[in-house]
């Protein structure tokens, strides 16, 4: 009977804290946050010995009373996650406190038995979640674990917990994130939390779906400006007015072949062409209508802004190369200790490179020629787009600037229009 009791109470306590752990806000327009680049002086975690793969952080607060956090951002992964104390071993952090969970009267660690621990476990693009008998917390309920991987044999360990997270006077409570222990990789000693903004069910944007209603956008500014970059949520993210263009947002079907090609993580569109110029014949369009696409996949090109560069399946990025380098007939240098780019320019004239417009399904983004090239040092300017050995291209930062991106993962659809980034 005593058995059948603690049951039956065990089961209305994980009942509640189920019904309790689902994010809210008791704002419906939703928030912004700055987006400040990692590399110029103008970011907090400016170093010139450390690089993060990332390329944006932003600053908010967890927990009550709230404590500074600052993450990187990015719309290649999945999990948040913040570096938490006791720890048995993380990275070195410089300006930024570690988490206190202890402290915090919002935090709350997730029990192996409750939803989200194992909708972790079941998400097939990670299945980061554990519980085994030496998570038994004093309670006698077990602790829901998890191991997330990165690249290079990184990762990271942990608890599976929920708290409220600040953005600005703006409140998220019961959000899910990882509270790190263990930590094995190298990382910026300035920066303590990472935000993953990816798709799959884990994510941050999916937790927050029903409070945002499915919708950001962000507008990038160049990286030499003294202004941050903006994010929005909610119905603020909304994307509209002339000159915007839309394509769906495509789902990717298989399965994932390794961590970073999870199809549940990135978005996709599909890419028809790539033109230099106002041509539109042969010679200066590079179409994705040939063997470079794997025919079977919707979804050939990833919008992602924590991906620098932009990527294009080398049969097409060659001759999207040819066109461009024949409309420039500029004088050619190099310098790998500056940068290893496919081409460099020495004192490049902006006028004499011709417009870029990628054809995407639904509508045309024309990148300026300050989108395409960086200038890197020592009068040279370098090309920012690279050919690889794939049928699936990468949208990267860099084209993006000045751009507002909008992703409505209700509608599933992309969304961008050419803005002044800023100046909004």
């Amino acid at each position: 009977m005593m058995n059948k009791l603690i049951f039956l109470l065990l089961t209305l306590y994980l009942t509640i804290s189920d019904s309790l752990s689902k994010p809210y806000s008791q704002h419906d327009d939703g928030f912004t946050i700055d987006l400040i680049h990692i590399d110029p002086p103008l970011s907090p975690l400016f170093s010139a010995t450390h690089s993060l793969t990332a390329e944006y952080i932003a600053k908010f607060q967890i927990g009550t009373p709230p404590v500074q956090v600052f993450a990187a951002i990015s719309t290649g992964s999945d999990f948040a996650w913040v570096q938490c104390k006791p720890c048995k071993k993380c990275h070195r952090q410089v300006g930024v406190p570690f988490f206190v969970p202890a402290s915090s009267s919002t935090y709350r660690a997730e029990p192996c038995q409750s939803k989200a621990c194992k909708s972790l476990h079941d998400d097939d693009s990670n299945n980061i979640s554990s519980c085994d008998k030496h998570n038994v917390t004093t309670n006698n309920i077990n602790v829901c674990r998890y191991k997330y991987p990165y690249e290079n044999d990184e990762f990271i360990k942990g608890v599976i917990g929920t708290d409220t997270f600040w953005f600005g006077k703006t409140p998220v409570r019961n959000v899910l994130f990882g509270c790190v222990d263990d930590y094995y990789g190298e990382y910026r000693e300035e920066a303590n939390a990472v935000v993953g903004l990816g798709g799959a069910p884990s994510s941050f944007i999916n937790q927050l779906k029903p409070v945002i209603h499915g919708k950001f956008s962000y507008c990038l500014t160049s990286q030499a400006s003294s202004r941050t970059s903006k994010m929005y949520f909610g119905n603020r993210a909304t994307v509209s007015g002339p000159n915007v263009v839309s394509t769906p947002l495509i789902r990717r079907n298989r399965s994932a072949t390794t961590f970073y090609d999870s199809p549940k993580t990135f978005y996709y569109v599909n890419l028809i062409d790539v033109v230099v110029g106002n041509k539109t014949n042969h010679s200066s369009s590079s179409s994705y209508n040939d063997q470079s696409l794997d025919h079977n996949e919707n979804g050939n090109m990833a919008v992602d802004f924590s991906t620098t560069d932009t990527l294009l399946p080398k049969k097409i990025h060659d001759r999207f190369y040819s066109s461009l380098v024949k409309a420039i007939d500029g004088v050619v240098g190099y310098d790998d200790t500056l940068a290893p780019r496919s081409i460099c320019y020495k004192e490049l004239n902006l006028d004499r490179v011709p417009v870029v417009t990628f054809k995407f399904v639904g509508g045309d983004v024309k990148v300026p020629p300050e989108n395409m090239f960086e200038y890197v040092g020592k009068g040279l300017s370098c090309l920012t787009i690279f050919g690889i050995d794939d049928s699936l291209g990468w949208f990267g930062s860099l084209f993006q600037r000045n751009l507002m991106v909008g992703l409505d993962l209700v509608k599933e659809k992309v969304y961008f229009k050419p803005t002044n980034c800023e100046t909004i």
